[in-house]
């Protein structure tokens, strides 16, 4: 019979790990083996874990690790999981009660090249979003969020486990695709992930985290332009080159240049303001909010992109049985 481990990486999740564990203790199939691992919480993120897991119908295994960010805490995860197969969630998402039988059972039916299983993903969303609101979605399949999807240990140890810090999800599965691997999709294999209202201005602090983007594309350029886009979006650089050509023609008292400047963010500008308010509830002044990110943004990403691409990260690495690679231990990698 297959053992199935689950691996939920946590970072101050106090609040909603709860809801995680209970959800996979109402399992049609129930996990052999749940890892917590968290990864340098500030809350009661362990306390809660520990409390929860004297209650739990599986066995529930709490590791700790420094700050690393999700790719980190989930190769530790790797490390520790006995299972054959290998499935992740994260602590604040709602497998609903057949997923496990459904994955594992669609994994079951196919071959020994198909590594894994991606399920589908839905937000819970009860009111219109708003332009605030964080949402995760696969409801068709080729994202491989890492809050739904299940891997065989033997396909993971294969490939390396997670190399990046963060789009730790699409690295993984383009590794084991370039491996001659399949991942299927499975619809009924439904994880919950409860959209959370955010900051107006959150987007700039996660602009951080594009810096880690140039290793993906690195390692990964075919696969990463495919699924991805280009590491550089053509609407942000349209924005960033028109907003340059304007500096360039106040400075240069060029009138061509301010022309040449205006139509880019004239093309560039309306196609990413309406991908941001697209199936969003909006007023004007959101609406003027969102133009104003538009009009920041682009330059920002572009500087950690480029940060990113000058002075690479290290990639991640998996050591069974030996701790795995964490950030310096006064960084704090949030999640997103």
């Amino acid at each position: 019979m297959t053992k199935v481990s689950v691996v939920i990486p946590t970072y101050n999740q106090a609040r909603w790990i709860g809801r995680t564990l209970g959800a996979l203790a109402n399992q049609t199939r129930l996990p052999d083996q749940v890892i917590v691992v968290d990864d340098g919480s500030t809350d009661d993120t362990v306390k809660v874990v520990e409390a929860l897991a004297k209650r739990t119908p599986y066995a529930v295994d709490l590791v700790q690790q420094k700050n690393g960010g999700p790719g980190s805490a989930r190769n530790r995860g790797i490390e520790v999981a006995t299972g054959d197969v290998v499935a992740f969630t994260d602590s604040d998402a709602v497998p609903r009660s057949t997923w496990l039988e459904t994955a594992i059972g669609r994994l079951a039916q196919e071959g020994e090249d198909c590594a894994g299983i991606e399920g589908r993903v839905e937000d819970d969303q009860t009111t219109p979003p708003t332009i605030r609101t964080h949402q995760i979605h696969n409801l068709h399949g080729g994202h491989f969020l890492t809050c739904n999807v299940l891997y065989r240990m033997e396909c993971l140890e294969k490939v390396g486990g997670f190399h990046t810090r963060f789009r730790e999800d699409s690295d993984l599965a383009f590794s084991l695709l370039e491996a001659g691997y399949r991942i299927v999709f499975e619809p009924q294999a439904i994880v919950d992930h409860p959209p959370r209202e955010g900051t107006t201005w959150e987007v700039f602090k996660l602009a951080r985290k594009r810096k880690n983007d140039a290793l993906l594309w690195s390692r990964h350029p075919q696969r990463a332009n495919e699924y991805l886009g280009s590491l550089y979006p053509p609407s942000e650089t349209l924005i960033l080159i028109g907003e340059l050509a304007i500096l360039a023609a106040i400075v240069s008292q060029t009138g061509w240049l301010g022309i040449l400047g205006l139509l880019l963010l004239l093309v560039g500008l309306p196609r990413m303001v309406l991908a941001s308010l697209e199936g969003r509830q909006y007023n004007n002044r959101d609406y003027l909010i969102v133009l104003a990110i538009g009009l920041g943004l682009p330059a920002v990403n572009c500087y950690y992109r480029t940060v990113g691409t000058l002075h690479k990260p290290a990639p991640l690495s998996l050591h069974r049985g030996q701790a795995a690679e964490s950030a310096p231990a006064n960084s704090s990698v949030d999640y997103p």
